[in-house]
This record gives structure tokens, sequence and C-alpha cells, in this order.
């Protein structure tokens, strides 16, 4: 007669037999009664501030960052716009805000001023 060792009722039960029911561990379930699959909604449209075009999902987002070279923003990574001293909507570059025609921050008006003294 071979038995083994119940951790339920912690006593022995013989293999021959049927495992008693009230022995038998209860599957716990981690999923909900109903799943479902998550829909996320699509994003407000917005203008792009690298070149300015016009986003209106997250298929176009994902595209606009791959085209130049960027990489979506998380939390916690990086500094901010205002640890960083920049004002939000300028630019400091000023080839690269010349280049897209986009507005230049008062030290990107400097540097202009600089390269063309040192061109000139």
């Amino acid at each position: 007669m071979r038995s083994r060792y119940c951790k339920a009722c912690d006593g022995w039960h013989d293999l021959e037999a049927p495992w008693p029911a009230a022995c038998i561990p209860r599957a716990s379930s981690t999923r909900a009664a109903f799943p479902a699959p998550y829909v996320m909604g699509d994003i407000e449209e917005y203008r792009s501030p690298i070149d300015g075009k016009l986003i209106s999902s997250r298929s176009s987002r994902r595209e606009d960052l791959k085209v130049n070279g960027c990489v979506e923003w998380e939390p916690g990574v990086g500094k901010t716009v205002a640890q960083k001293g920049r004002t939000p909507g300028k630019y400091r570059n000023p080839r690269f805000a010349a280049k897209h025609r986009l507005p230049l921050s008062d030290e990107g008006q400097q540097r202009a001023r600089q390269m063309k003294q040192e061109q000139g």
C-alpha cells in the first residue's frame, strides 16, 4: 500500500483510492471574472514640435518620432524644460530654427548674433 502525505488535512491518503475532494487544492485564478481586451483611445491632434506637421493619431505620432530620430518622453527621463533653462516653444539653435522656420529664444538670438559676427 502506497500513501502520500496531504498538506490540506495534515494526514496520509492511500494512492490506490481516489484523492478526497476536501483535500484537493482550489485553483486560484488571477484573471478577471470576464476578461476583456483593453482598448486605448486615440490622442488629441497637435502640431509636431520638430517640423510643425499635424499629428492626429498614435500611428502618425510613432512615424513622426521615427522619421525625426526622436524617442517618446517618459516621466523621470531627463530634465524638464524648466530645469534646463529653456523657453517652451522657442529654440536655441539658430540653424535648426532657420531651417524649420521656428522662433528663437533669447539665448538663440544671442547665438545667431555671435555667429554673424564670427562670419562677417
